[in-house]
């Protein structure tokens, strides 16, 4: 059956049209409107194959007709039908989307003109739907992608946080202190402004700070009293360390900052590099003062855990020189709101 919306001020030439159609097609179910209301009503209330206006009504035109159509359905076939329409007026319409338009005295082009479009219509509606579903398919396709991403990136972090722990079971006396700075760090780098795209590598980055210490010997990592000289040399390469093992693993090169450079000094004093002030990492600055703190109020094998008052006024005195300005006044404030481990 055709589906026919007729778009007709003129009722006789509604039942002219009908009757041609139904030369070709033995059923067809037919509509005629003649304002923009009624069109409106018609489109919304059941599907159409076809649409066949009438170039000018009263208060309505073909191009309004087009208008809603198109942004009803756009794959929906639009011809006019006129026995008055200029050549501009007919390839304006052509050039906003009907799909060809007739004259009233030559009714021989119709049929094979409808014929036409319903078929070309068909085969935009199938384009389109393999479009979608192409679509939907790629989209599909990419979330199961980001699931397994996201898994493996899981399976990754998981890996981490258990050679971290290794590394704590090592050393005993340093049990617990790589969990507990991550956070402070965290808080720190959101302050300071580390982007938010870079905070899951500082995260690494913190988890994995002492991962050097893997190579560095028992005799000397676990030495109840002070260090010789030579065995500071030794201790003092575990930032190296860690850089040589995490640079050729592409997951962790972002997160490679700390781990190298958290024993760097604002004054350049510190090791390996001896770098200065804003040439070392902003979360590597973050960090040597989150280390200090918390190693400061932990029990170590040469001295007790400092109170909170001593520990303290030691950062403040080491801003500008231990550590950047910026980044004690950033954790003082939060020790001020009470957001900072106090022993």
């Amino acid at each position: 059956m055709l589906q026919v919306l007729i778009v007709e001020d003129s009722a006789d030439d509604a039942f002219l049209l009908i009757r041609e159609l139904k030369k070709e097609w033995a059923a067809v179910d037919h509509l005629r409107v003649e304002s923009e209301q009624e069109m409106r009503t018609a489109l919304a209330a059941r599907r159409w194959d076809l649409v066949i206006s009438d170039h000018e009504l009263p208060g309505f035109s073909d191009m309004a007709a087009l208008a809603l159509t198109k942004a009803h359905d756009p794959d929906l076939p639009f011809i006019i039908l006129s026995g008055a329409i200029t050549e501009a007026k007919a390839v304006e319409a052509m050039r906003s989307g009907a799909q060809d338009y007739i004259m009233k005295g030559n009714m021989a082009r119709l049929m094979p003109a409808i014929r036409r479009e319903l078929a070309e219509a068909e085969h935009r509606r199938a384009r389109r739907a393999a479009e979608i579903e192409l679509r939907e398919q790629e989209l599909a396709a990419a979330k199961a992608l980001e699931s397994a991403y996201n898994e493996l990136r899981k399976a990754y972090d998981l890996t981490l946080w258990a050679l971290v722990r290794a590394l704590e079971l090592r050393d005993k006396e340093t049990e617990g202190h790589s969990l507990r700075v991550v956070d402070l760090t965290m808080q720190l780098a959101g302050r300071l402004g580390v982007p938010a795209d870079m905070q899951e590598h500082v995260q690494r980055g913190a988890l994995l700070h002492d991962i050097g210490k893997l190579g560095v010997p028992d005799a000397i990592l676990l030495k109840p009293g002070a260090l010789t000289e030579d065995e500071w040399r030794v201790m003092k390469r575990h930032p190296l360390y860690a850089c040589e093992w995490i640079q050729p693993i592409p997951y962790l090169q972002p997160a490679i900052a700390i781990p190298w450079c958290h024993h760097e000094r604002w004054d350049g004093g510190g090791y390996p590099r001896g770098l200065q002030g804003e040439t070392i990492p902003l979360e590597a600055r973050i960090f040597a003062l989150v280390d200090v703190w918390d190693a400061l109020l932990s029990d170590r094998p040469y001295r007790p855990a400092w109170d909170e008052g001593r520990a303290l006024d030691y950062i403040q005195g080491e801003s500008g020189k231990h550590f950047d300005p910026q980044v004690v006044a950033a954790f003082l404030e939060l020790h001020a709101q009470g957001r900072v481990r106090k022993g």
